[in-house]
């Protein structure tokens, strides 16, 4: 977050849609590389069937496992590792029940929500001028890692309401990595070059 009277300010979070976002106490500073992993680690019974652990994104940056309705509720792993340029690699984890229905796995930059009480609402995006997700992976239910193979169909651009915009780039040539790109304005951005690698 950056204000007018502090400056920039940073923190780690997570969040479970549709709860909020959950601060946690893992120290977090500009030009960091953050690492993040979601594991399933017992199945579910959806709609009267038995679903085994299927995909989990991980990788740089915010993702988060879609879906529900029907579930009796998957206990997960949630890990997050954050390494400064310079120093000791931190980490935290916790264990959380999510119901899923293993579809889908999305890396995001986003604009933080901001709340006053019970009033909450969506804070311009700040300039983070580009942001890299890479390396991201999908773990199979035999424990196989795979590249989550992003196509250049799938990306979704935002405009916050202040009129700030961020726009993907299409995938690396692994097709396991993007790039975002900050504007100013409600024109997306047409350059953001896809990562070199």
């Amino acid at each position: 977050f950056w204000s007018k009277s502090g400056g920039a300010s940073y923190s780690a979070w997570y969040e479970l849609i549709p709860n909020g976002p959950v601060s946690i106490s893992l120290p977090i500073a500009a030009g960091d590389i953050v690492t993040a992993s979601l594991t399933e680690v017992s199945s579910a019974t959806i709609a009267g069937s038995a679903v085994a652990p299927a995909t989990k994104p991980s990788g740089g940056g915010h993702g988060k496992g879609h879906g529900g309705g029907g579930s009796s509720g998957q206990n997960w792993t949630l890990q997050m590792s954050v390494t400064p340029p310079r120093g000791t690699t931190a980490s935290w984890q916790t264990s959380v029940t999510y119901d899923s229905s293993l579809l889908s796995g999305e890396w995001i930059e986003e604009a933080p929500t901001g709340c006053t009480g019970r009033l909450c609402e969506v804070l311009p995006l700040a300039d983070y001028t580009t942001a890299t997700f890479d390396l991201g992976t999908l773990t199979t239910s035999s424990g196989s890692s795979v590249s989550p193979t992003l196509s250049a169909s799938e990306p979704i651009a935002m405009i916050d309401p202040a009129g700030e915009t961020s726009t993907p780039s299409g995938p690396d040539g692994g097709a396991d990595g993007f790039s975002t790109c900050w504007a100013n304005g409600t024109t997306l951005s047409t350059n953001c070059p896809p990562l070199s690698s």
